[in-house]
């Protein structure tokens, strides 16, 4: 399922301001897919974005994106 880490991974560097910080990690376990996304500490306000914003749309991505595949979905910012 590298479809949903990759447009992790495409938008978190798209978004920080330094794009060589950025690190996706993804893990699977029975149906459920989580991807971690770790960035530079003055970068965690732009990958949230105002009111969540920027983090909800890439959580809504996701979901599409295992809905595919019959399975779920979860991203989180570490």
């Amino acid at each position: 399922m590298t479809a949903i880490r990759e447009m992790v991974e495409y938008v978190g560097k798209n978004l920080a301001t330094e794009p060589d910080t950025v690190r996706v990690a993804e893990s699977i376990h029975n149906q459920k897919i989580t991807v971690e996304i770790s960035v530079a500490q003055k970068d965690k306000g732009r990958i949230i974005g105002r009111r969540g914003r920027n983090i909800k749309a890439m959580r809504a991505l996701a979901h599409v994106l295992a809905a595919k595949h019959n399975r779920r979905a979860s991203v989180e910012l570490v």
